[in-house]
């Protein structure tokens, strides 16, 4: 298989893995046998045949009683009375059956559709009532098809954190308030669109098993914290699911039920297939490395705990307090923002001098040239990622560079303001321990110009970038020139450094996501516009 045809692969089993994201909620997230109840065509029956072990009909004329492996897990999609009721005597000792609802007003097939008010609150009485345990209800927000969050329907503090995730600061201060109340007065069940009811049927001889929080909260409290010696219990877990095309994990909120407003405890992110756990052990080691720097002042988490579980791979990590550094914040103030970045990347640690690492540009920067150059053979114009690419990456192939950690991806929603101001930054999954100088810096640089203007597509991101570094105001040309100074980086590798980050991110998605898509990606954007920049300087001109 090409590498093209390995990428499109990897981005069709994320994309349904995203679709079953209710199952780190359950004893553990591996789908073994399911019976499945659902509409003809379903993305949900899709999802579940791509990523469960087997997957039969609960339905069909076999049934439950069928050939094949006890079913651990039952799912069901909107199920009539008579369904329910075999559904719920299929369940096995110890397994699980899924629910997912519509409330009052949902969205399905592209369009808005009346349903049943108060279903979560009624299936959940049903199987309690049936003799099934461990039940609860979730939000999945803002449907079942592309939920960015699942929150604890009987869970004020991970309802409140919800809300205030959102950008508008309204919505932040209403949802401290008033989200608790909401939540203890049950309205969320009542109304919301899309709901998921999880039960269980009772192990023999047992009523309760100590994962009845399920497999996330069971990873956070399963941890304890060795800096400080303590272990937070069974937390309220606020689930997001990361909806970005290339994202291969999910990520669990343990919440300081004292504190609403501090912030998450800590923080478990959990690999979404059982291959996705290199990128974690990335993030383990470039954290334990800023820890000195960043973890000891709250800029950057603290590693708890790295391991497998039921398959999983997992990391947990201290949670950061903060205010969100999100377009609407770098609008008020972009140079601030700016400033903040700037400070950050220089508190990172310089892990190499020019003789202890030969050619880092070469490592980390030509293979993904010649990804990024193939992807894109026939799909750009003549001046665009051709030769003067080329003779750009090989002017710096071979300059001995220091070499420094690197978050790999500093822009929103990576980026919060700790309570002194001061820049901390989360989600270090493109980490790299021996990372090349400015990929940070002008990763940060271009999210500023972008937010600042309100561009949103990849050409306006790429001319608000532009206009910063060469126009009639180049501030972030001159902020990008003091970085070089700082590292004693010649300036006529300005230009190489520029178009370094958009190839290596552009390789990047290259093998976890369909080439069709990539290629209209801002990565891509961003690269012609820096080979443009570097045409233009005089000192960077290739010769």
């Amino acid at each position: 298989m090409t590498e093209s045809g390995r990428a499109d692969v990897a981005d069709e089993r994320l994309r349904h893995s995203r679709r079953l994201d209710w199952r780190f909620l359950l004893d553990e997230p591996t789908l073994g046998s399911v019976l499945l109840s659902a509409g003809e065509g379903s993305d949900l029956g899709d999802a579940l045949r791509a990523i469960a072990g087997s997957v039969r009909s609960l339905d069909g004329p076999a049934g439950a009683g069928g050939s094949g492996p006890p079913a651990g897990v039952i799912v069901l999609e909107r199920p009539g009375r008579s369904t329910l009721a075999r559904a719920v005597d299929a369940v096995p000792p110890g397994g699980w059956l899924v629910v997912e609802l519509d409330g009052p007003l949902f969205r399905h097939e592209g369009r808005w559709r009346v349903g049943p008010a108060g279903g979560a609150v009624r299936m959940a009485r049903r199987l309690r009532a049936a003799g099934l345990d461990a039940v609860s209800t979730h939000l999945a927000w803002p449907d079942h098809g592309s939920p960015t969050a699942l929150v604890p329907l009987d869970g004020p503090t991970a309802l409140a954190a919800m809300l205030a995730r959102r950008e508008h600061r309204w919505i932040a201060r209403a949802a401290r308030r008033l989200g608790p109340l909401v939540a203890r007065a049950r309205l969320p069940q009542l109304v919301a669109p899309a709901t998921i009811v999880l039960a269980r049927r009772p192990y023999a001889g047992r009523d309760r098993l100590p994962s009845d929080a399920g497999w996330l909260a069971a990873r956070l409290a399963a941890s304890p914290d060795t800096a400080s010696g303590t272990s937070p219990g069974a937390p309220e877990v606020l689930l997001l699911t990361p909806r970005y095309r290339a994202s291969a994990h999910v990520v669990g909120l343990a919440l300081d039920l004292a504190d609403p407003e501090a912030g998450p405890a800590r923080v478990v992110k959990a690999a979404r297939l059982p291959d996705g756990g290199g990128s974690l052990a990335r993030e383990a080691a470039a954290l334990r490395q800023v820890e000195p720097m960043l973890g000891v002042t709250g800029h950057a988490p603290r590693v708890i705990g790295l391991g497998t579980d039921a398959g999983v791979p997992y990391l947990v990590e201290t949670g950061l307090a903060g205010r969100a550094l999100d377009p609407a914040t770098v609008r008020r103030d972009p140079r601030a923002a700016a400033d903040a970045i700037r400070a950050f990347v220089a508190r990172l640690p310089v892990t190499a001098t020019a003789a202890g690492e030969e050619r880092p540009f070469e490592r980390l920067v030509s293979p993904a040239w010649h990804a990024v150059s193939s992807l894109v053979a026939g799909r750009s114009a003549p001046e665009d990622l051709g030769g003067i690419g080329e003779r750009l990456i090989r002017s710096a192939a071979s300059a001995r560079l220091p070499t420094v950690v690197e978050h790999g991806d500093l822009a929103h929603p990576n980026l919060l303001l700790a309570e002194d101001g001061r820049l901390a930054a989360v989600d270090w999954e493109r980490a790299e321990t021996a990372g090349l100088p400015l990929h940070d810096l002008v990763m940060g640089l271009a999210y500023v110009c972008a937010a600042a203007r309100g561009a949103r597509t990849p050409s306006d991101q790429a001319a608000a970038f532009t206009e910063a570094l060469t126009g009639s105001d180049p501030w972030a040309g001159a902020i990008v020139d003091a970085e070089l100074d700082r590292l004693g980086i010649a300036r006529h590798l300005r230009g190489a450094l520029l178009i370094a980050p958009w190839l290596r991110t552009a390789a990047w998605l290259a093998e976890r996501t369909a080439t069709d898509w990539l290629v209209t990606d801002r990565s891509i954007a961003l690269a012609r516009a820096m080979l443009r920049v570097s045409d233009l300087a005089g000192g960077d001109r290739p010769s």
